[in-house]
């Protein structure tokens, strides 16, 4: 199966590499985000707010970042923090024109979203930074082990000295070696966006204002889509076992059916976490590999590398496969269109929704990302023929179609999944701040194309 090269300046090879090394950051960063909220008792409803003070650490908590993937990883748990409501302390260790990329894109985006960044240079301006923590703070360090050597990790080795000397509790997110995220528990922390329903416009409008102002990389939001997607692909396929096994634990297969765009992508990377946590898992792709672009492209990459087989649908006739697997009844990802679909679903992807649409009705439950493929998400209305969900998940906001008389039966139970969009796109009290930061979510002309046309998104049709 061969995938396609890079279209840019750049190497396959390079963008490949660059690609892994944002999924790795992502993933890491996610995963000591979570875990630090864990820490707190378990909340609901309107006790969240709580909880998020709970975990914080009574003197705050600092995040000392050293040029490196140690640094980097530590960096974007600083962005996944934030977003839950914990506003760490944030230091870099050595120039800014020395962190290497996977910092500097960090900073970049710490300081679109506000977070103030102290410079480092040596041992005592590091020790400075922990002298002015308040006390019972805690403090994580980014950066390579003392054993490497070096004026960075000399540097991060005095802060760690300092807070020693002053008893606070000090962790070293190390990274080294590949990361996997670990399988979901019913404890762990989950951050659920209580936005106001977006129109297409603005949920696309949304996603590149992320990626342009606040310097969120389009791949950080589709790692997010795919994990919280198959987090609740693996609760609910261990809902659905239990019930037709009786109460044992066979495993319901899962029956992932792409796209060749980014809904598509959301779903290969959705198939990649499941082959992580043992679920079995197979990719229908509407297309040919060699035909994906982009992100999609590397991700189908990444899930091939993790054994998670892609079967080609490349025409009507292919679509024997297709009907053949879901007669199983399988747990079906419907990931093949998005939410900006506007105009009438036709061809190959009309004929696949047809196929799920039909096998929902014979009993195989579906499961959709971000939209159920063939529904005009600001109405409802079907775009000529539309998958029917039981579950819907959906990223950043809910949508306006989801909750007309039309929308809401298509979806089934919605939940709405953080994908890391920064607060002031979404959040009914941060609409003005906005606009301040360089885009008017309702779509002001400051996030506009000199031509007046809104920047494509990853929500694009």
């Amino acid at each position: 199966m061969k995938f396609p090269s890079s279209a840019d300046g750049q190497s396959a090879g390079e963008t490949m590499a660059i690609h892994r090394l944002r999924v790795r950051r992502e993933n890491v960063g996610r995963t000591l985000a979570m875990a630090f909220m864990s820490r707190a008792p378990r909340r609901s409803g309107a006790e969240e707010r709580a909880r998020t003070q709970s975990a914080n650490p009574p003197g705050g908590l600092a995040i000392i970042a050293a040029p490196g993937e140690e640094g980097a990883c530590a960096l974007t748990a600083a962005r996944h923090l934030l977003q839950y409501g914990i506003e760490p302390s944030v230091a870099a260790i050595g120039e800014r024109a020395e962190a290497g990329q996977g910092v500097s894109e960090g900073l970049e985006c710490l300081e679109a979203l506000g977070a103030r960044i102290a410079i480092l240079r040596n041992a005592d301006e590091a020790a400075s930074f922990v002298g002015s923590l308040r006390p019972a703070a805690e403090l994580w360090i980014g950066a390579p082990p003392p054993e490497a050597g070096g004026t960075n990790e000399a540097i991060a080795e005095a802060a760690r000295a300092a807070a020693d000397g002053r008893g606070l509790r000090t962790v070293r997110t190390e990274t080294g070696g590949e990361f996997r995220c670990p399988a979901p528990s019913p404890g762990d922390f989950v951050f659920r966006p209580d936005a106001e329903p977006m129109t297409r416009e603005r949920s696309r409008l949304a996603d590149s204002i992320a990626q342009d102002t606040y310097r969120i990389p389009g791949t950080c939001l589709m790692e997010n889509a795919g994990y919280w997607t198959a987090r609740e692909l693996f609760f609910m396929r261990a809902e659905i076992s239990s019930s037709r096994s009786g109460g044992g634990r066979h495993g319901a297969p899962v029956a992932a059916v792409c796209g060749r765009g980014n809904n598509g992508g959301d779903g290969f990377v959705a198939a990649r976490m499941l082959s992580w946590w043992s679920v079995p898992v197979e990719i229908f792709l509407l297309g040919t590999v060699s035909s994906l672009a982009d992100d999609p492209a590397r991700n189908a990459a990444l899930a091939a590398e993790a054994g998670v087989p892609i079967r080609e649908i490349s025409d009507a006739g292919a679509l024997a496969i297709l009907e053949e697997a879901l007669r199983g009844k399988p747990l079906v990802v419907d990931a093949i269109l998005g939410t900006g679909m506007t105009g009438e679903v036709r061809g190959l992807a009309r004929d696949a929704v047809a196929v799920l649409r039909d096998a929902r009705r014979a009993g195989a439950p579906v499961l959709a990302v971000d939209c159920p493929s063939g529904m005009d998400c600001n109405t409802g209305e079907p775009l000529g023929i539309c998958v029917e969900a039981d579950v819907t998940v959906t990223f950043g906001a809910p949508k306006t179609g989801f909750l007309t008389d039309a929308g809401r039966p298509r979806c089934g139970r919605i939940v709405v999944a953080d994908i890391c969009l920064p607060k002031a796109l979404w959040a009914p009290n941060r609409q003005a701040s906005a606009a301040g930061r360089g885009g008017d979510p309702a779509g002001g002309d400051r996030a506009r194309n000199a031509d007046g046309r809104p920047p494509d998104g990853r929500n694009g049709a």
